[in-house]
């Protein structure tokens, strides 16, 4: 039997669903994240698992037990709210233990879960300080120790990274992970941070417009994304228009004059295909496999290495537009495939600027590429004309 089993759950606001017959199941021991931009219905879904929130339709289930009509108290759950919520007038022991208190637990074992608590966190040298007296590491720490205390079935964790700056909140992703991996805890995360749902959860829900596009995973779904919405949410892409074929031998993804066989059976028609900028590769103009294409990019921190002869060389650039406006900073890039343009950034910031970038000793006709690497250095500026080889993975046009 699964452990958690949410089935068609609904929740509509007035006009606005919010969340629309959501099917989701979550394995004891699992780190489960919803993922999704805002307004995509995972922080209701989160609140109708504990029960601040009753469902329109649709059914709850913990071991086998239907929660809908169990209050939230008496559902065995832990939550960690986004803004900690702890309470100012007690000190972190004094809030580790709320929650037990409430439980009735008799005094003896509750100091001694509530010194467990802080020491599993690192704050044992901390229970006496009240929050304002604790960093907002610290304080994140204090609220997970209280919602672990009480051994809840499952942790809810509403965004509890969120108030935090970039470098302590790795850091936390980290212990976190370690944390609840340890206690074998079985958890569910709200996010709308990409990284962060890829680096703490065994699975990830992709939600949008109050349904799951996608349940996998992280690696399952940024490699295999089952819908344009899911590619382009998690990390850049490419999407392009492909037109499907299908013959005895199976079917091909067809862009421009090159053809790819697909790894399974599409229908024929036309369909979207996405393309990851790390699964482009380069080969020379002439090359039996590729795409022909131009290739316009400004890689911030980048330069080319030259093979042979060329190393330590750099490539000659041209570009009209550059001397007209500037070449300005940051990074952009577009593939131009069967005449049409597909931009994907590169560090969030767009250029117009088309440059041309030749080796002197180079082919006029091409810049090739073959055996050349991407290293560390300064910024690479240019237009090179090659054919291109890639990884897609098709969806049919609805």
């Amino acid at each position: 039997m699964s452990f958690l089993v949410i089935e068609g759950l609904t929740k509509a606001f007035g006009s606005h669903t919010a969340v629309a017959g959501l099917d989701l199941v979550v394995e004891r021991g699992e780190f489960m994240a919803l993922l999704g931009p805002s307004g995509c219905g995972k922080t209701t879904t989160l609140q109708m698992i504990a029960g601040f929130v009753a469902p329109d339709r649709g059914a709850i289930a913990l071991e086998g037990q239907d929660l809908t009509r169990v209050k939230p108290n008496r559902r065995g759950l832990g939550l960690v709210f986004q803004s900690y919520a702890l309470f100012p007038h007690m000190t972190a022991a004094g809030n580790v233990a709320f929650g037990l208190e409430m439980q009735r637990i008799n005094r003896a074992e509750r100091e001694r879960r509530v010194a467990e608590m802080l020491a599993l966190v690192g704050l044992g040298a901390f229970a006496d300080r009240f929050p304002r007296q604790l960093s907002g590491g610290q304080q994140q720490r204090v609220a997970l120790a209280r919602a672990l205390a009480i051994r809840p079935r499952v942790l809810l964790l509403d965004e509890p990274l969120s108030n935090l700056d970039a470098k302590l909140r790795e850091e936390m992703q980290i212990e976190l992970r370690h944390i609840l991996r340890g206690l074998g805890t079985t958890s569910i995360l709200v996010t709308h941070d990409q990284a962060e749902a890829m680096a703490l959860s065994d699975r990830i829900s992709v939600m949008n417009a109050g349904r799951i596009e996608q349940v996998g995973t992280p690696t399952n779904v940024y490699e295999h994304p089952a819908t344009p919405f899911v590619a382009g949410f998690l990390g850049k892409t490419n999407l392009i228009e492909v037109d499907v074929l299908a013959d005895g031998a199976g079917s091909a993804a067809v862009i421009g004059d090159a053809r790819w066989l697909l790894a399974a059976r599409v229908a024929p028609g036309k369909a979207s295909a996405t393309i990851r900028p790390e699964k482009i590769g380069f080969v020379l103009d002439g090359a039996d496999a590729g795409l022909a294409g131009t290739v316009r990019a400004r890689v911030p921190g980048r330069a080319l290495a030259l093979p042979g002869r060329h190393a330590g060389r750099r490539p000659h650039c041209h570009s009209p537009e550059r001397r007209r406006h500037g070449a300005g900073r940051g990074g952009a890039g577009a593939a131009h495939l069967a005449g049409r343009r597909h931009d994907h950034r590169t560090d969030g910031m767009m250029r117009a600027y088309s440059f041309t970038c030749r080796h002197p000793e180079a082919p006029a006709r091409s810049a090739g590429l073959e055996g050349w690497k991407l290293a560390p250095a300064a910024i690479l500026r240019g237009s090179l004309r090659s054919r291109l080889r890639m990884t897609a993975s098709v969806w049919r046009v609805p």
